[in-house]
């Protein structure tokens, strides 16, 4: 983390331009933008949801095998060594076993390929909240049109 904060504390001047000239295009465009952060930021969402769950998974079969050993003497006992990095999830080095980073990569892959199939990024017309109302005619004389023309 101290690296991150060093990094924007060093290169702060650069990321108030670029915010500065994006900011414009951004706004111009939004109704193509904003639906794809928001869109970024959900699937960060659940891709973030499903490594901390992965994570507190990987704690939770560690310390049943621990404390399910047959070794009476708790100094007998060895810890599984099982271990997920909660926070440098890009570190592979950090995933014991080694598989589990590839679980976690191909959920996320999926994750992806899920919210491109069932929640797809269309710009949508906004609907209007209320029927359009007409000069001279109340609601229930436009009922008595609908329906009379179905009989």
């Amino acid at each position: 983390m101290e690296a991150v904060t060093q990094h924007f504390s060093e290169n702060w001047k650069a990321y108030v331009v670029i915010l500065a000239c994006a900011t414009p295009i951004l706004l111009v465009f939004r109704k193509y933008t904003f639906p794809v952060i928001f869109w970024a930021v959900e699937w960060v969402i659940y891709c973030g949801l499903f490594h901390v769950a992965v994570n507190l998974f990987v704690r939770l079969v560690r310390w049943f095998q621990f404390n399910t050993q047959m070794e009476m003497r708790e100094e007998q006992r060895v810890y599984k060594d099982w271990a997920t990095p909660l926070v440098e999830f890009w570190n592979r080095e950090g995933y014991h076993p080694g598989w589990i980073f590839w679980l976690e990569l191909a959920v996320v892959v999926a994750f992806l390929l899920a919210m491109v199939r069932y929640r797809p990024m269309i710009a949508q017309k906004v609907r209007a909240r209320k029927p359009a109302l007409t000069k001279g005619v109340g609601p229930a004389q436009n009922l008595v049109e609908k329906y009379r023309n179905k009989r």
